[in-house]
């Protein structure tokens, strides 16, 4: 019996079922949950040292803060050595900006190498909260639904360099950064750096914001950072664009991380790697209207057999955990993700304890305390490798 020892606060102790719960299913016989193969990744995105994924566990943390009570919020972010600015909340979304050191820990945020920490601007987004009164849920469902590509910030791109996104979070984005906007403004006059962080539909929004911000006023792209957890992809550069949607941002992959728990479905949504699309796929008649759309419009039609609806934009890091090699982030190449993202849907479907596993990943503290696990068992595994010998 391990439920003595579980921690009193809910949330630790959804924490602690989850970890118990993916590590005996990984390691119980007959077989471990079932998972796309993993092999030797390219180093074609570079791995994540120890420090910087404590700071997105830190990040994952701070975005998480958006399900806190209103009146405890303030408290936690002290505690963070960060002072909240100001709040809000939508009809599908709570907001919160604050003002701190978040980068340092000796190497920085990903991307970041002079380790000295520096201030700067944070802007977290929540996602999706079913039980909230306060949550408009019939109304958000019905924004959810336009999930078809639409354009997005036409008015500050070339006609080469277009972009699309999901028509129904546009609006929600849209009207976010309206009122964000001072924040964000005031924040590139004083040239500090601008991280816009979120967990589920908070990150999809947070992507949006960040375009806005670097399309429509010029954010310096050198200061501006995003980190999504859990988050379904929502954007991606339109079929006649010459363009990816991170090139089109002017920005380096690295200023966009986007983490992903190895049994959580929801940041496939919309890919290539959609569980419900990959199903689809399986039929002849799908498969031949997809290819008949590639040959027609390209390979990066929507609808088409290497894109659903969006793509990834920035960088991608698998989570996942290992009864051998403990838990890892491993970085995935554009090319790799179709293989090493995709979920055995039907094995998902016929069995309870996948289905269970799936909510687990998806709870918005298991991104937090995962990246911090991996990082203390990489700081742990170099502390264990002996010195070398002086010459």
């Amino acid at each position: 019996m391990i439920s003595h020892q579980l921690p009193l606060q809910p949330a630790r102790t959804l924490q602690a079922l989850r970890t118990v719960w993916s590590r005996a299913q990984v390691s119980a016989p007959p077989q471990p949950l079932p998972r796309a193969q993993i092999r030797c990744l390219s180093t074609a995105v570079p791995q994540l040292t120890a420090p910087q994924l404590l700071n997105a566990a830190k990040l994952a943390k701070l975005s998480g803060a958006c399900y806190l009570p209103e009146n405890q919020l303030q408290g936690f972010l002290a505690g963070e050595s960060l002072q909240l600015h100001a709040s809000g909340r939508t009809h599908f979304t709570r907001w919160y900006g604050a003002e701190g050191i978040v980068t340092g820990d000796g190497h920085g945020l990903a991307g970041d190498r002079d380790g000295l920490g520096e201030m700067a601007h944070v802007i977290a987004l929540r996602g999706v909260a079913w039980r909230n009164q306060e949550s408009q849920l019939f109304r958000l469902w019905q924004d959810l639904a336009r999930f078809w590509p639409a354009p997005f910030a036409d008015d500050a791109t070339e006609k080469t360099a277009r972009l699309v996104a999901h028509t129904g979070v546009i609006e929600m984005a849209e009207e976010v950064f309206e009122t964000l906007r001072p924040s964000i403004q005031e924040c590139m006059q004083t040239s500090r750096k601008l991280i816009l962080v979120g967990h589920s539909l908070g990150g999809a929004l947070a992507v949006l914001i960040c375009t806005l911000a670097r399309l429509r006023l010029h954010y310096p792209a050198s200061q501006l950072q995003c980190f999504t957890y859990g988050s379904p992809c929502v954007l991606a550069s339109a079929a006649d664009s010459t363009r990816t949607a991170i090139q089109v941002l002017g920005m380096r992959s690295a200023a966009i991380q986007n983490f992903v728990l190895e049994n959580d479905p929801i940041p496939r949504a919309m890919l290539s790697v959609d569980p419900s699309f990959v199903y689809l796929k399986r039929f002849s008649a799908v498969q031949s209207l997809l290819e008949f759309r590639e040959r027609w419009l390209g390979g990066q039609a929507i609808f088409s057999p290497k894109r659903f609806l969006y793509e990834n934009v920035g960088d991608v890091h698998l989570i996942l955990w290992r009864s051998r090699h403990g838990l890892q982030v491993l970085p995935l190449s554009p090319e790799e993700i179709q293989d090493q993202l995709e979920l055995a849907t039907g094995e998902m479907l016929a069995r309870p304890a996948a289905a269970v596993q799936a909510l687990l990943d998806h709870w918005h503290g298991s991104y937090a305390q995962e990246l911090e696990n991996a990082a203390q068992d990489m700081l742990q595994s170099l502390r264990s490798v002996p010195a070398a010998a002086p010459s």
